[in-house]
């Protein structure tokens, strides 16, 4: 009974809400209307244009040719006279639709033709010409203004909704998981980079599968021969130029620890080049992990930003696996080209994002400040459970597009709307809300905004956020559930 009138405001308070996405699907749809006049403008004034340009050059011939005799003949005053009232015709049809500076555009070019074919009936051809003329230029004018409204209408349009599905998408999200690939191919190239100063300098320029084949043949021309070492530098060789990165460590290793032991001449500066050589595949091992970790991540960002926002992240991506596989067959020049390729495509596609974050108002994605996903799903970061926002950031994140299931006919209140408000309430109220599934938070946002368009649930779900905001701030009792 207590939480009665807590009930009784909230319910009041998404009626509002709902009135409030009505008045918004109204708003929308008068600009859309706007958008339409704008386009048919825009068609008719490039006609109405061509018309008067054919009627400007009719009249300017005439005058050319000076055809004053011409025009005492009916029958030429009445075809030209006709040209020039369908011209007019078409113009003032065009008028009815035109906006801003076409509509400024389009009035003048009106008075110019009323001027011409006045002039014209006073056999005044050389003022009609001119006057025609001018509204030709008039008309042009006016059809460009329209074409530019136009094309700044579906600009708007293709912006509206890229945000929009930004903010379906989570556009923070798609950030983060940029600056996480960023981190993580700035670790494949310090690795990188360290196999490279482990082989020495000037040694890197050969690939390391090469240098252990030669190693292997080196041990198995020695004069005093270790079999089982030449066998498994062999062995790393091969592994390498297969991209089997692993296999070759262990292989290497064996080979060294034969060498090792080999009390043989010269057997020492071999295992001092074996030993190089391991410590060199064992940082491109790190940079090929990095590098896929990097790759999954942008994957991850990829999976959602709308299509026209892609092209960078695909682009990384390539190069990512690309990088990886180099690193993984011990080629360390492929690898640190492909690396940087990488971090130029990463940083323009999170400056791109964070460009949206901001307008947005959400927060962006920053370099060093994030904890890339672990394979087993785990984050590095642990949310802090009073926070009634905090969701494990490094779950496997959704497809953007999401089916959307919309119901036939009528909807009519069933008296559930009612407890799943009561619900929705005590969830956000114990930051609970954010922490179940999201199939479970949409269902239950369906339930309470079923008559709404699937445009506006950014708008309620925003409002059941403030609601539950409200809630804590005042601790007011929970409503009841039973």
């Amino acid at each position: 009974e207590k939480a009665a009138p807590k009930m009784k405001e909230a319910l009041e308070e998404l009626t509002k809400a709902k009135e409030a996405a009505k008045t918004e699907v109204a708003k929308e749809k008068a600009k859309s209307d706007d958008v339409a006049k704008r386009e048919k403008a825009a068609d008719e004034l490039a006609k109405a244009a061509e018309m008067q340009k054919e009627v400007a050059q009719k009249l300017d011939k005439a005058k050319q040719e000076g055809a004053m005799d011409a025009l005492k003949s009916k029958d030429v005053a009445k075809n030209l006279a006709k040209d020039v009232q369908k011209a007019m015709a078409e113009t003032e049809k065009a008028a009815k639709n035109a906006m801003g500076d076409a509509k400024e555009a389009t009035d003048e070019a009106v008075k110019d033709q009323k001027d011409s074919e006045k002039a014209l009936q006073n056999n005044d051809l050389a003022k009609a010409a001119e006057a025609a003329a001018d509204a030709a230029e008039k008309l042009d004018m006016a059809a460009k203004d329209a074409a530019e409204m136009v094309k700044a209408d579906k600009q708007d349009k293709a912006v509206a909704q890229a945000k929009e599905e930004m903010k379906q998408a989570d556009v923070s999200e798609a950030a983060r998981r940029v600056a996480q690939a960023l981190d993580k191919n700035k670790e494949a190239e310090k690795a990188t980079a360290n196999a490279k100063e482990k082989l020495g300098e000037g040694k890197a320029e050969m690939d390391l599968a090469k240098k252990q084949g030669d190693l292997a043949k080196q041990l198995d021309n020695a004069k005093d021969k270790n079999p089982e070492a030449a066998e498994a530098a062999a062995d790393a060789a091969k592994a390498l130029a297969k991209g089997d990165v692993n296999k070759a460590i262990e292989a290497q290793k064996a080979a060294l620890e034969g060498l090792n032991d080999s009390p043989e001449k010269g057997a020492k500066e071999m295992a001092n080049e074996q030993k190089a050589l391991l410590e060199a595949t064992q940082e491109l091992a790190k940079a090929q992990d990095a590098g896929n970790m990097a790759k999954d991540a942008a994957m991850q960002a990829e999976a959602l930003v709308p299509d026209n926002l892609k092209g960078d992240l695909k682009a990384a991506e390539a190069l990512l696996e690309k990088g990886a596989e180099a690193a993984a067959k011990g080629n360390i020049q492929e690898a640190a080209a492909k690396q940087a390729e990488a971090t130029k495509s990463l940083e323009k596609a999170l400056e791109m994002l964070n460009e949206l974050a901001k307008a947005l108002d959400v927060p962006m994605g920053v370099p060093g400040e994030t904890a890339l996903a672990k394979a087993d799903g785990k984050s590095d970061q642990k949310a802090d459970p009073s926070d009634a926002k905090a969701e494990p950031k490094d779950s496997p994140m959704p497809n953007s597009k999401q089916a959307e299931t919309k119901g036939d006919g009528d909807r009519k209140p069933d008296g559930t709307e009612e407890a799943a408000l009561a619900k929705l309430l005590e969830l956000q109220a114990n930051g609970g809300f954010l922490k179940l599934p999201e199939k479970e938070r949409e269902a239950l946002l369906q339930s309470l905004g079923a008559n709404l368009p699937p445009e506006y649930s950014a708008m309620i779900q925003k409002y059941y956020r403030d609601l539950a905001d409200k809630q804590k701030t005042s601790k007011a009792p929970l409503p009841s559930s039973r």
